[in-house]
């Protein structure tokens, strides 16, 4: 495929999401906003923090890709990022 997807995260059957835990996926979008401006820094220190309280695969995912892109910023970087392997 070479257009791009959007990947959604389910978090819990609508109604039976802890507030508090919700209040850290605001914390989450925030970073991944970030993340698709190429602002490596903040979007590391906002994966920071929702990591640092929910076990959060996305989050991880997020940050490891936003660390790599600090050391090697894209060329051209449109917020979209390709698969080079399943």
């Amino acid at each position: 495929k070479v257009l791009p997807i959007f990947i959604y995260e389910l978090l819990a059957e609508k109604g039976k999401i802890d507030q508090k835990v919700l209040k850290i996926y605001d914390v989450y979008e925030m970073g991944l906003n970030y993340y698709f401006d190429g602002d490596w820094d903040k979007c590391i220190h906002y994966m920071n923090f929702v990591i640092d309280r929910i076990d959060d695969s996305a989050a991880k995912v997020i940050k490891e890709r936003a660390e790599k892109f600090k050391l090697n910023p894209p060329a051209n970087w449109s917020g979209i990022y390709a698969f080079d392997k399943k």
